[in-house]
């Protein structure tokens, strides 16, 4: 083999290996951006101030966002907000002025119905009227449950309760918030029914047992 053929050969092996490491090399960074994607597409912690869901228009169907200066009316926190196609606000998850969670239904005018909050340290649930005006309330009083009902006036109408000791209480108010009918237990245990006039005095017609 003449001097001339074996540099003709040699040239052919080095465009050989050049095309092998510049292949491998290749294959490397491919494997390297496939990796680096798929570990990027699954991240452990995604981190934003706001992420909002919208339709095909981009309109804002859903908002996850700190309620801090965005004039929602509810305490300092998170906050969950679903909105119809004309982006009223519909449903609202939040924090409480107090610093509880709550959740607030409203209907297409962004006026409230209904209200899942705490108070006093005790859950309470509030059907409203769309105008701002509660008509009633269910939530935790002395130690027991309560059902109350108002009316536009934001006077109590009936009140659905339990007695400091312990026993069930049905009041009656007239519209101006006087107790007019109490049903409740006596001292001795028995059922009892007391009438009042409306300056909360005992009427003739009291029921009470023997």
């Amino acid at each position: 083999m003449t001097v001339e053929e074996r540099l003709d050969r040699l040239e052919r092996q080095n465009r050989r290996l050049k095309a092998g490491l510049a292949s491998l090399l290749v294959a490397a960074v491919a494997a390297g951006l496939v990796g680096f994607a798929r570990q990027d597409s699954i991240p452990d912690v995604v981190e934003a101030r706001a992420f909002h869901v919208v339709s095909e228009d981009e309109t804002v169907l859903v908002k996850l966002e700190d309620s801090r200066g965005r004039g929602l009316g509810i305490g300092i926190g998170g906050t969950i907000t679903i909105l119809n196609a004309e982006g009223k606000e519909l449903v609202r998850l939040g924090a409480t002025g107090d610093g509880d969670g709550g959740v607030t239904t409203l209907n297409g005018e962004g006026k409230i119905l209904v209200t899942l909050a705490a108070k006093e340290g005790a859950g309470t649930v509030g059907t409203w009227n769309g105008e701002g005006k509660i008509l009633v309330a269910l939530m935790a009083k002395e130690g027991a449950g309560a059902v109350t009902t108002l009316n536009e006036a934001q006077e109590i109408l009936v009140l659905l309760g339990a007695t400091k000791a312990g026993d069930g209480v049905v009041q009656i108010m007239n519209r101006q918030g006087k107790e007019l009918i109490r049903l409740s237990a006596a001292r001795n245990g028995a059922g009892a029914v007391a009438a009042f006039d409306p300056s909360g005095k005992r009427a003739p017609g009291i029921l009470m047992p023997r």
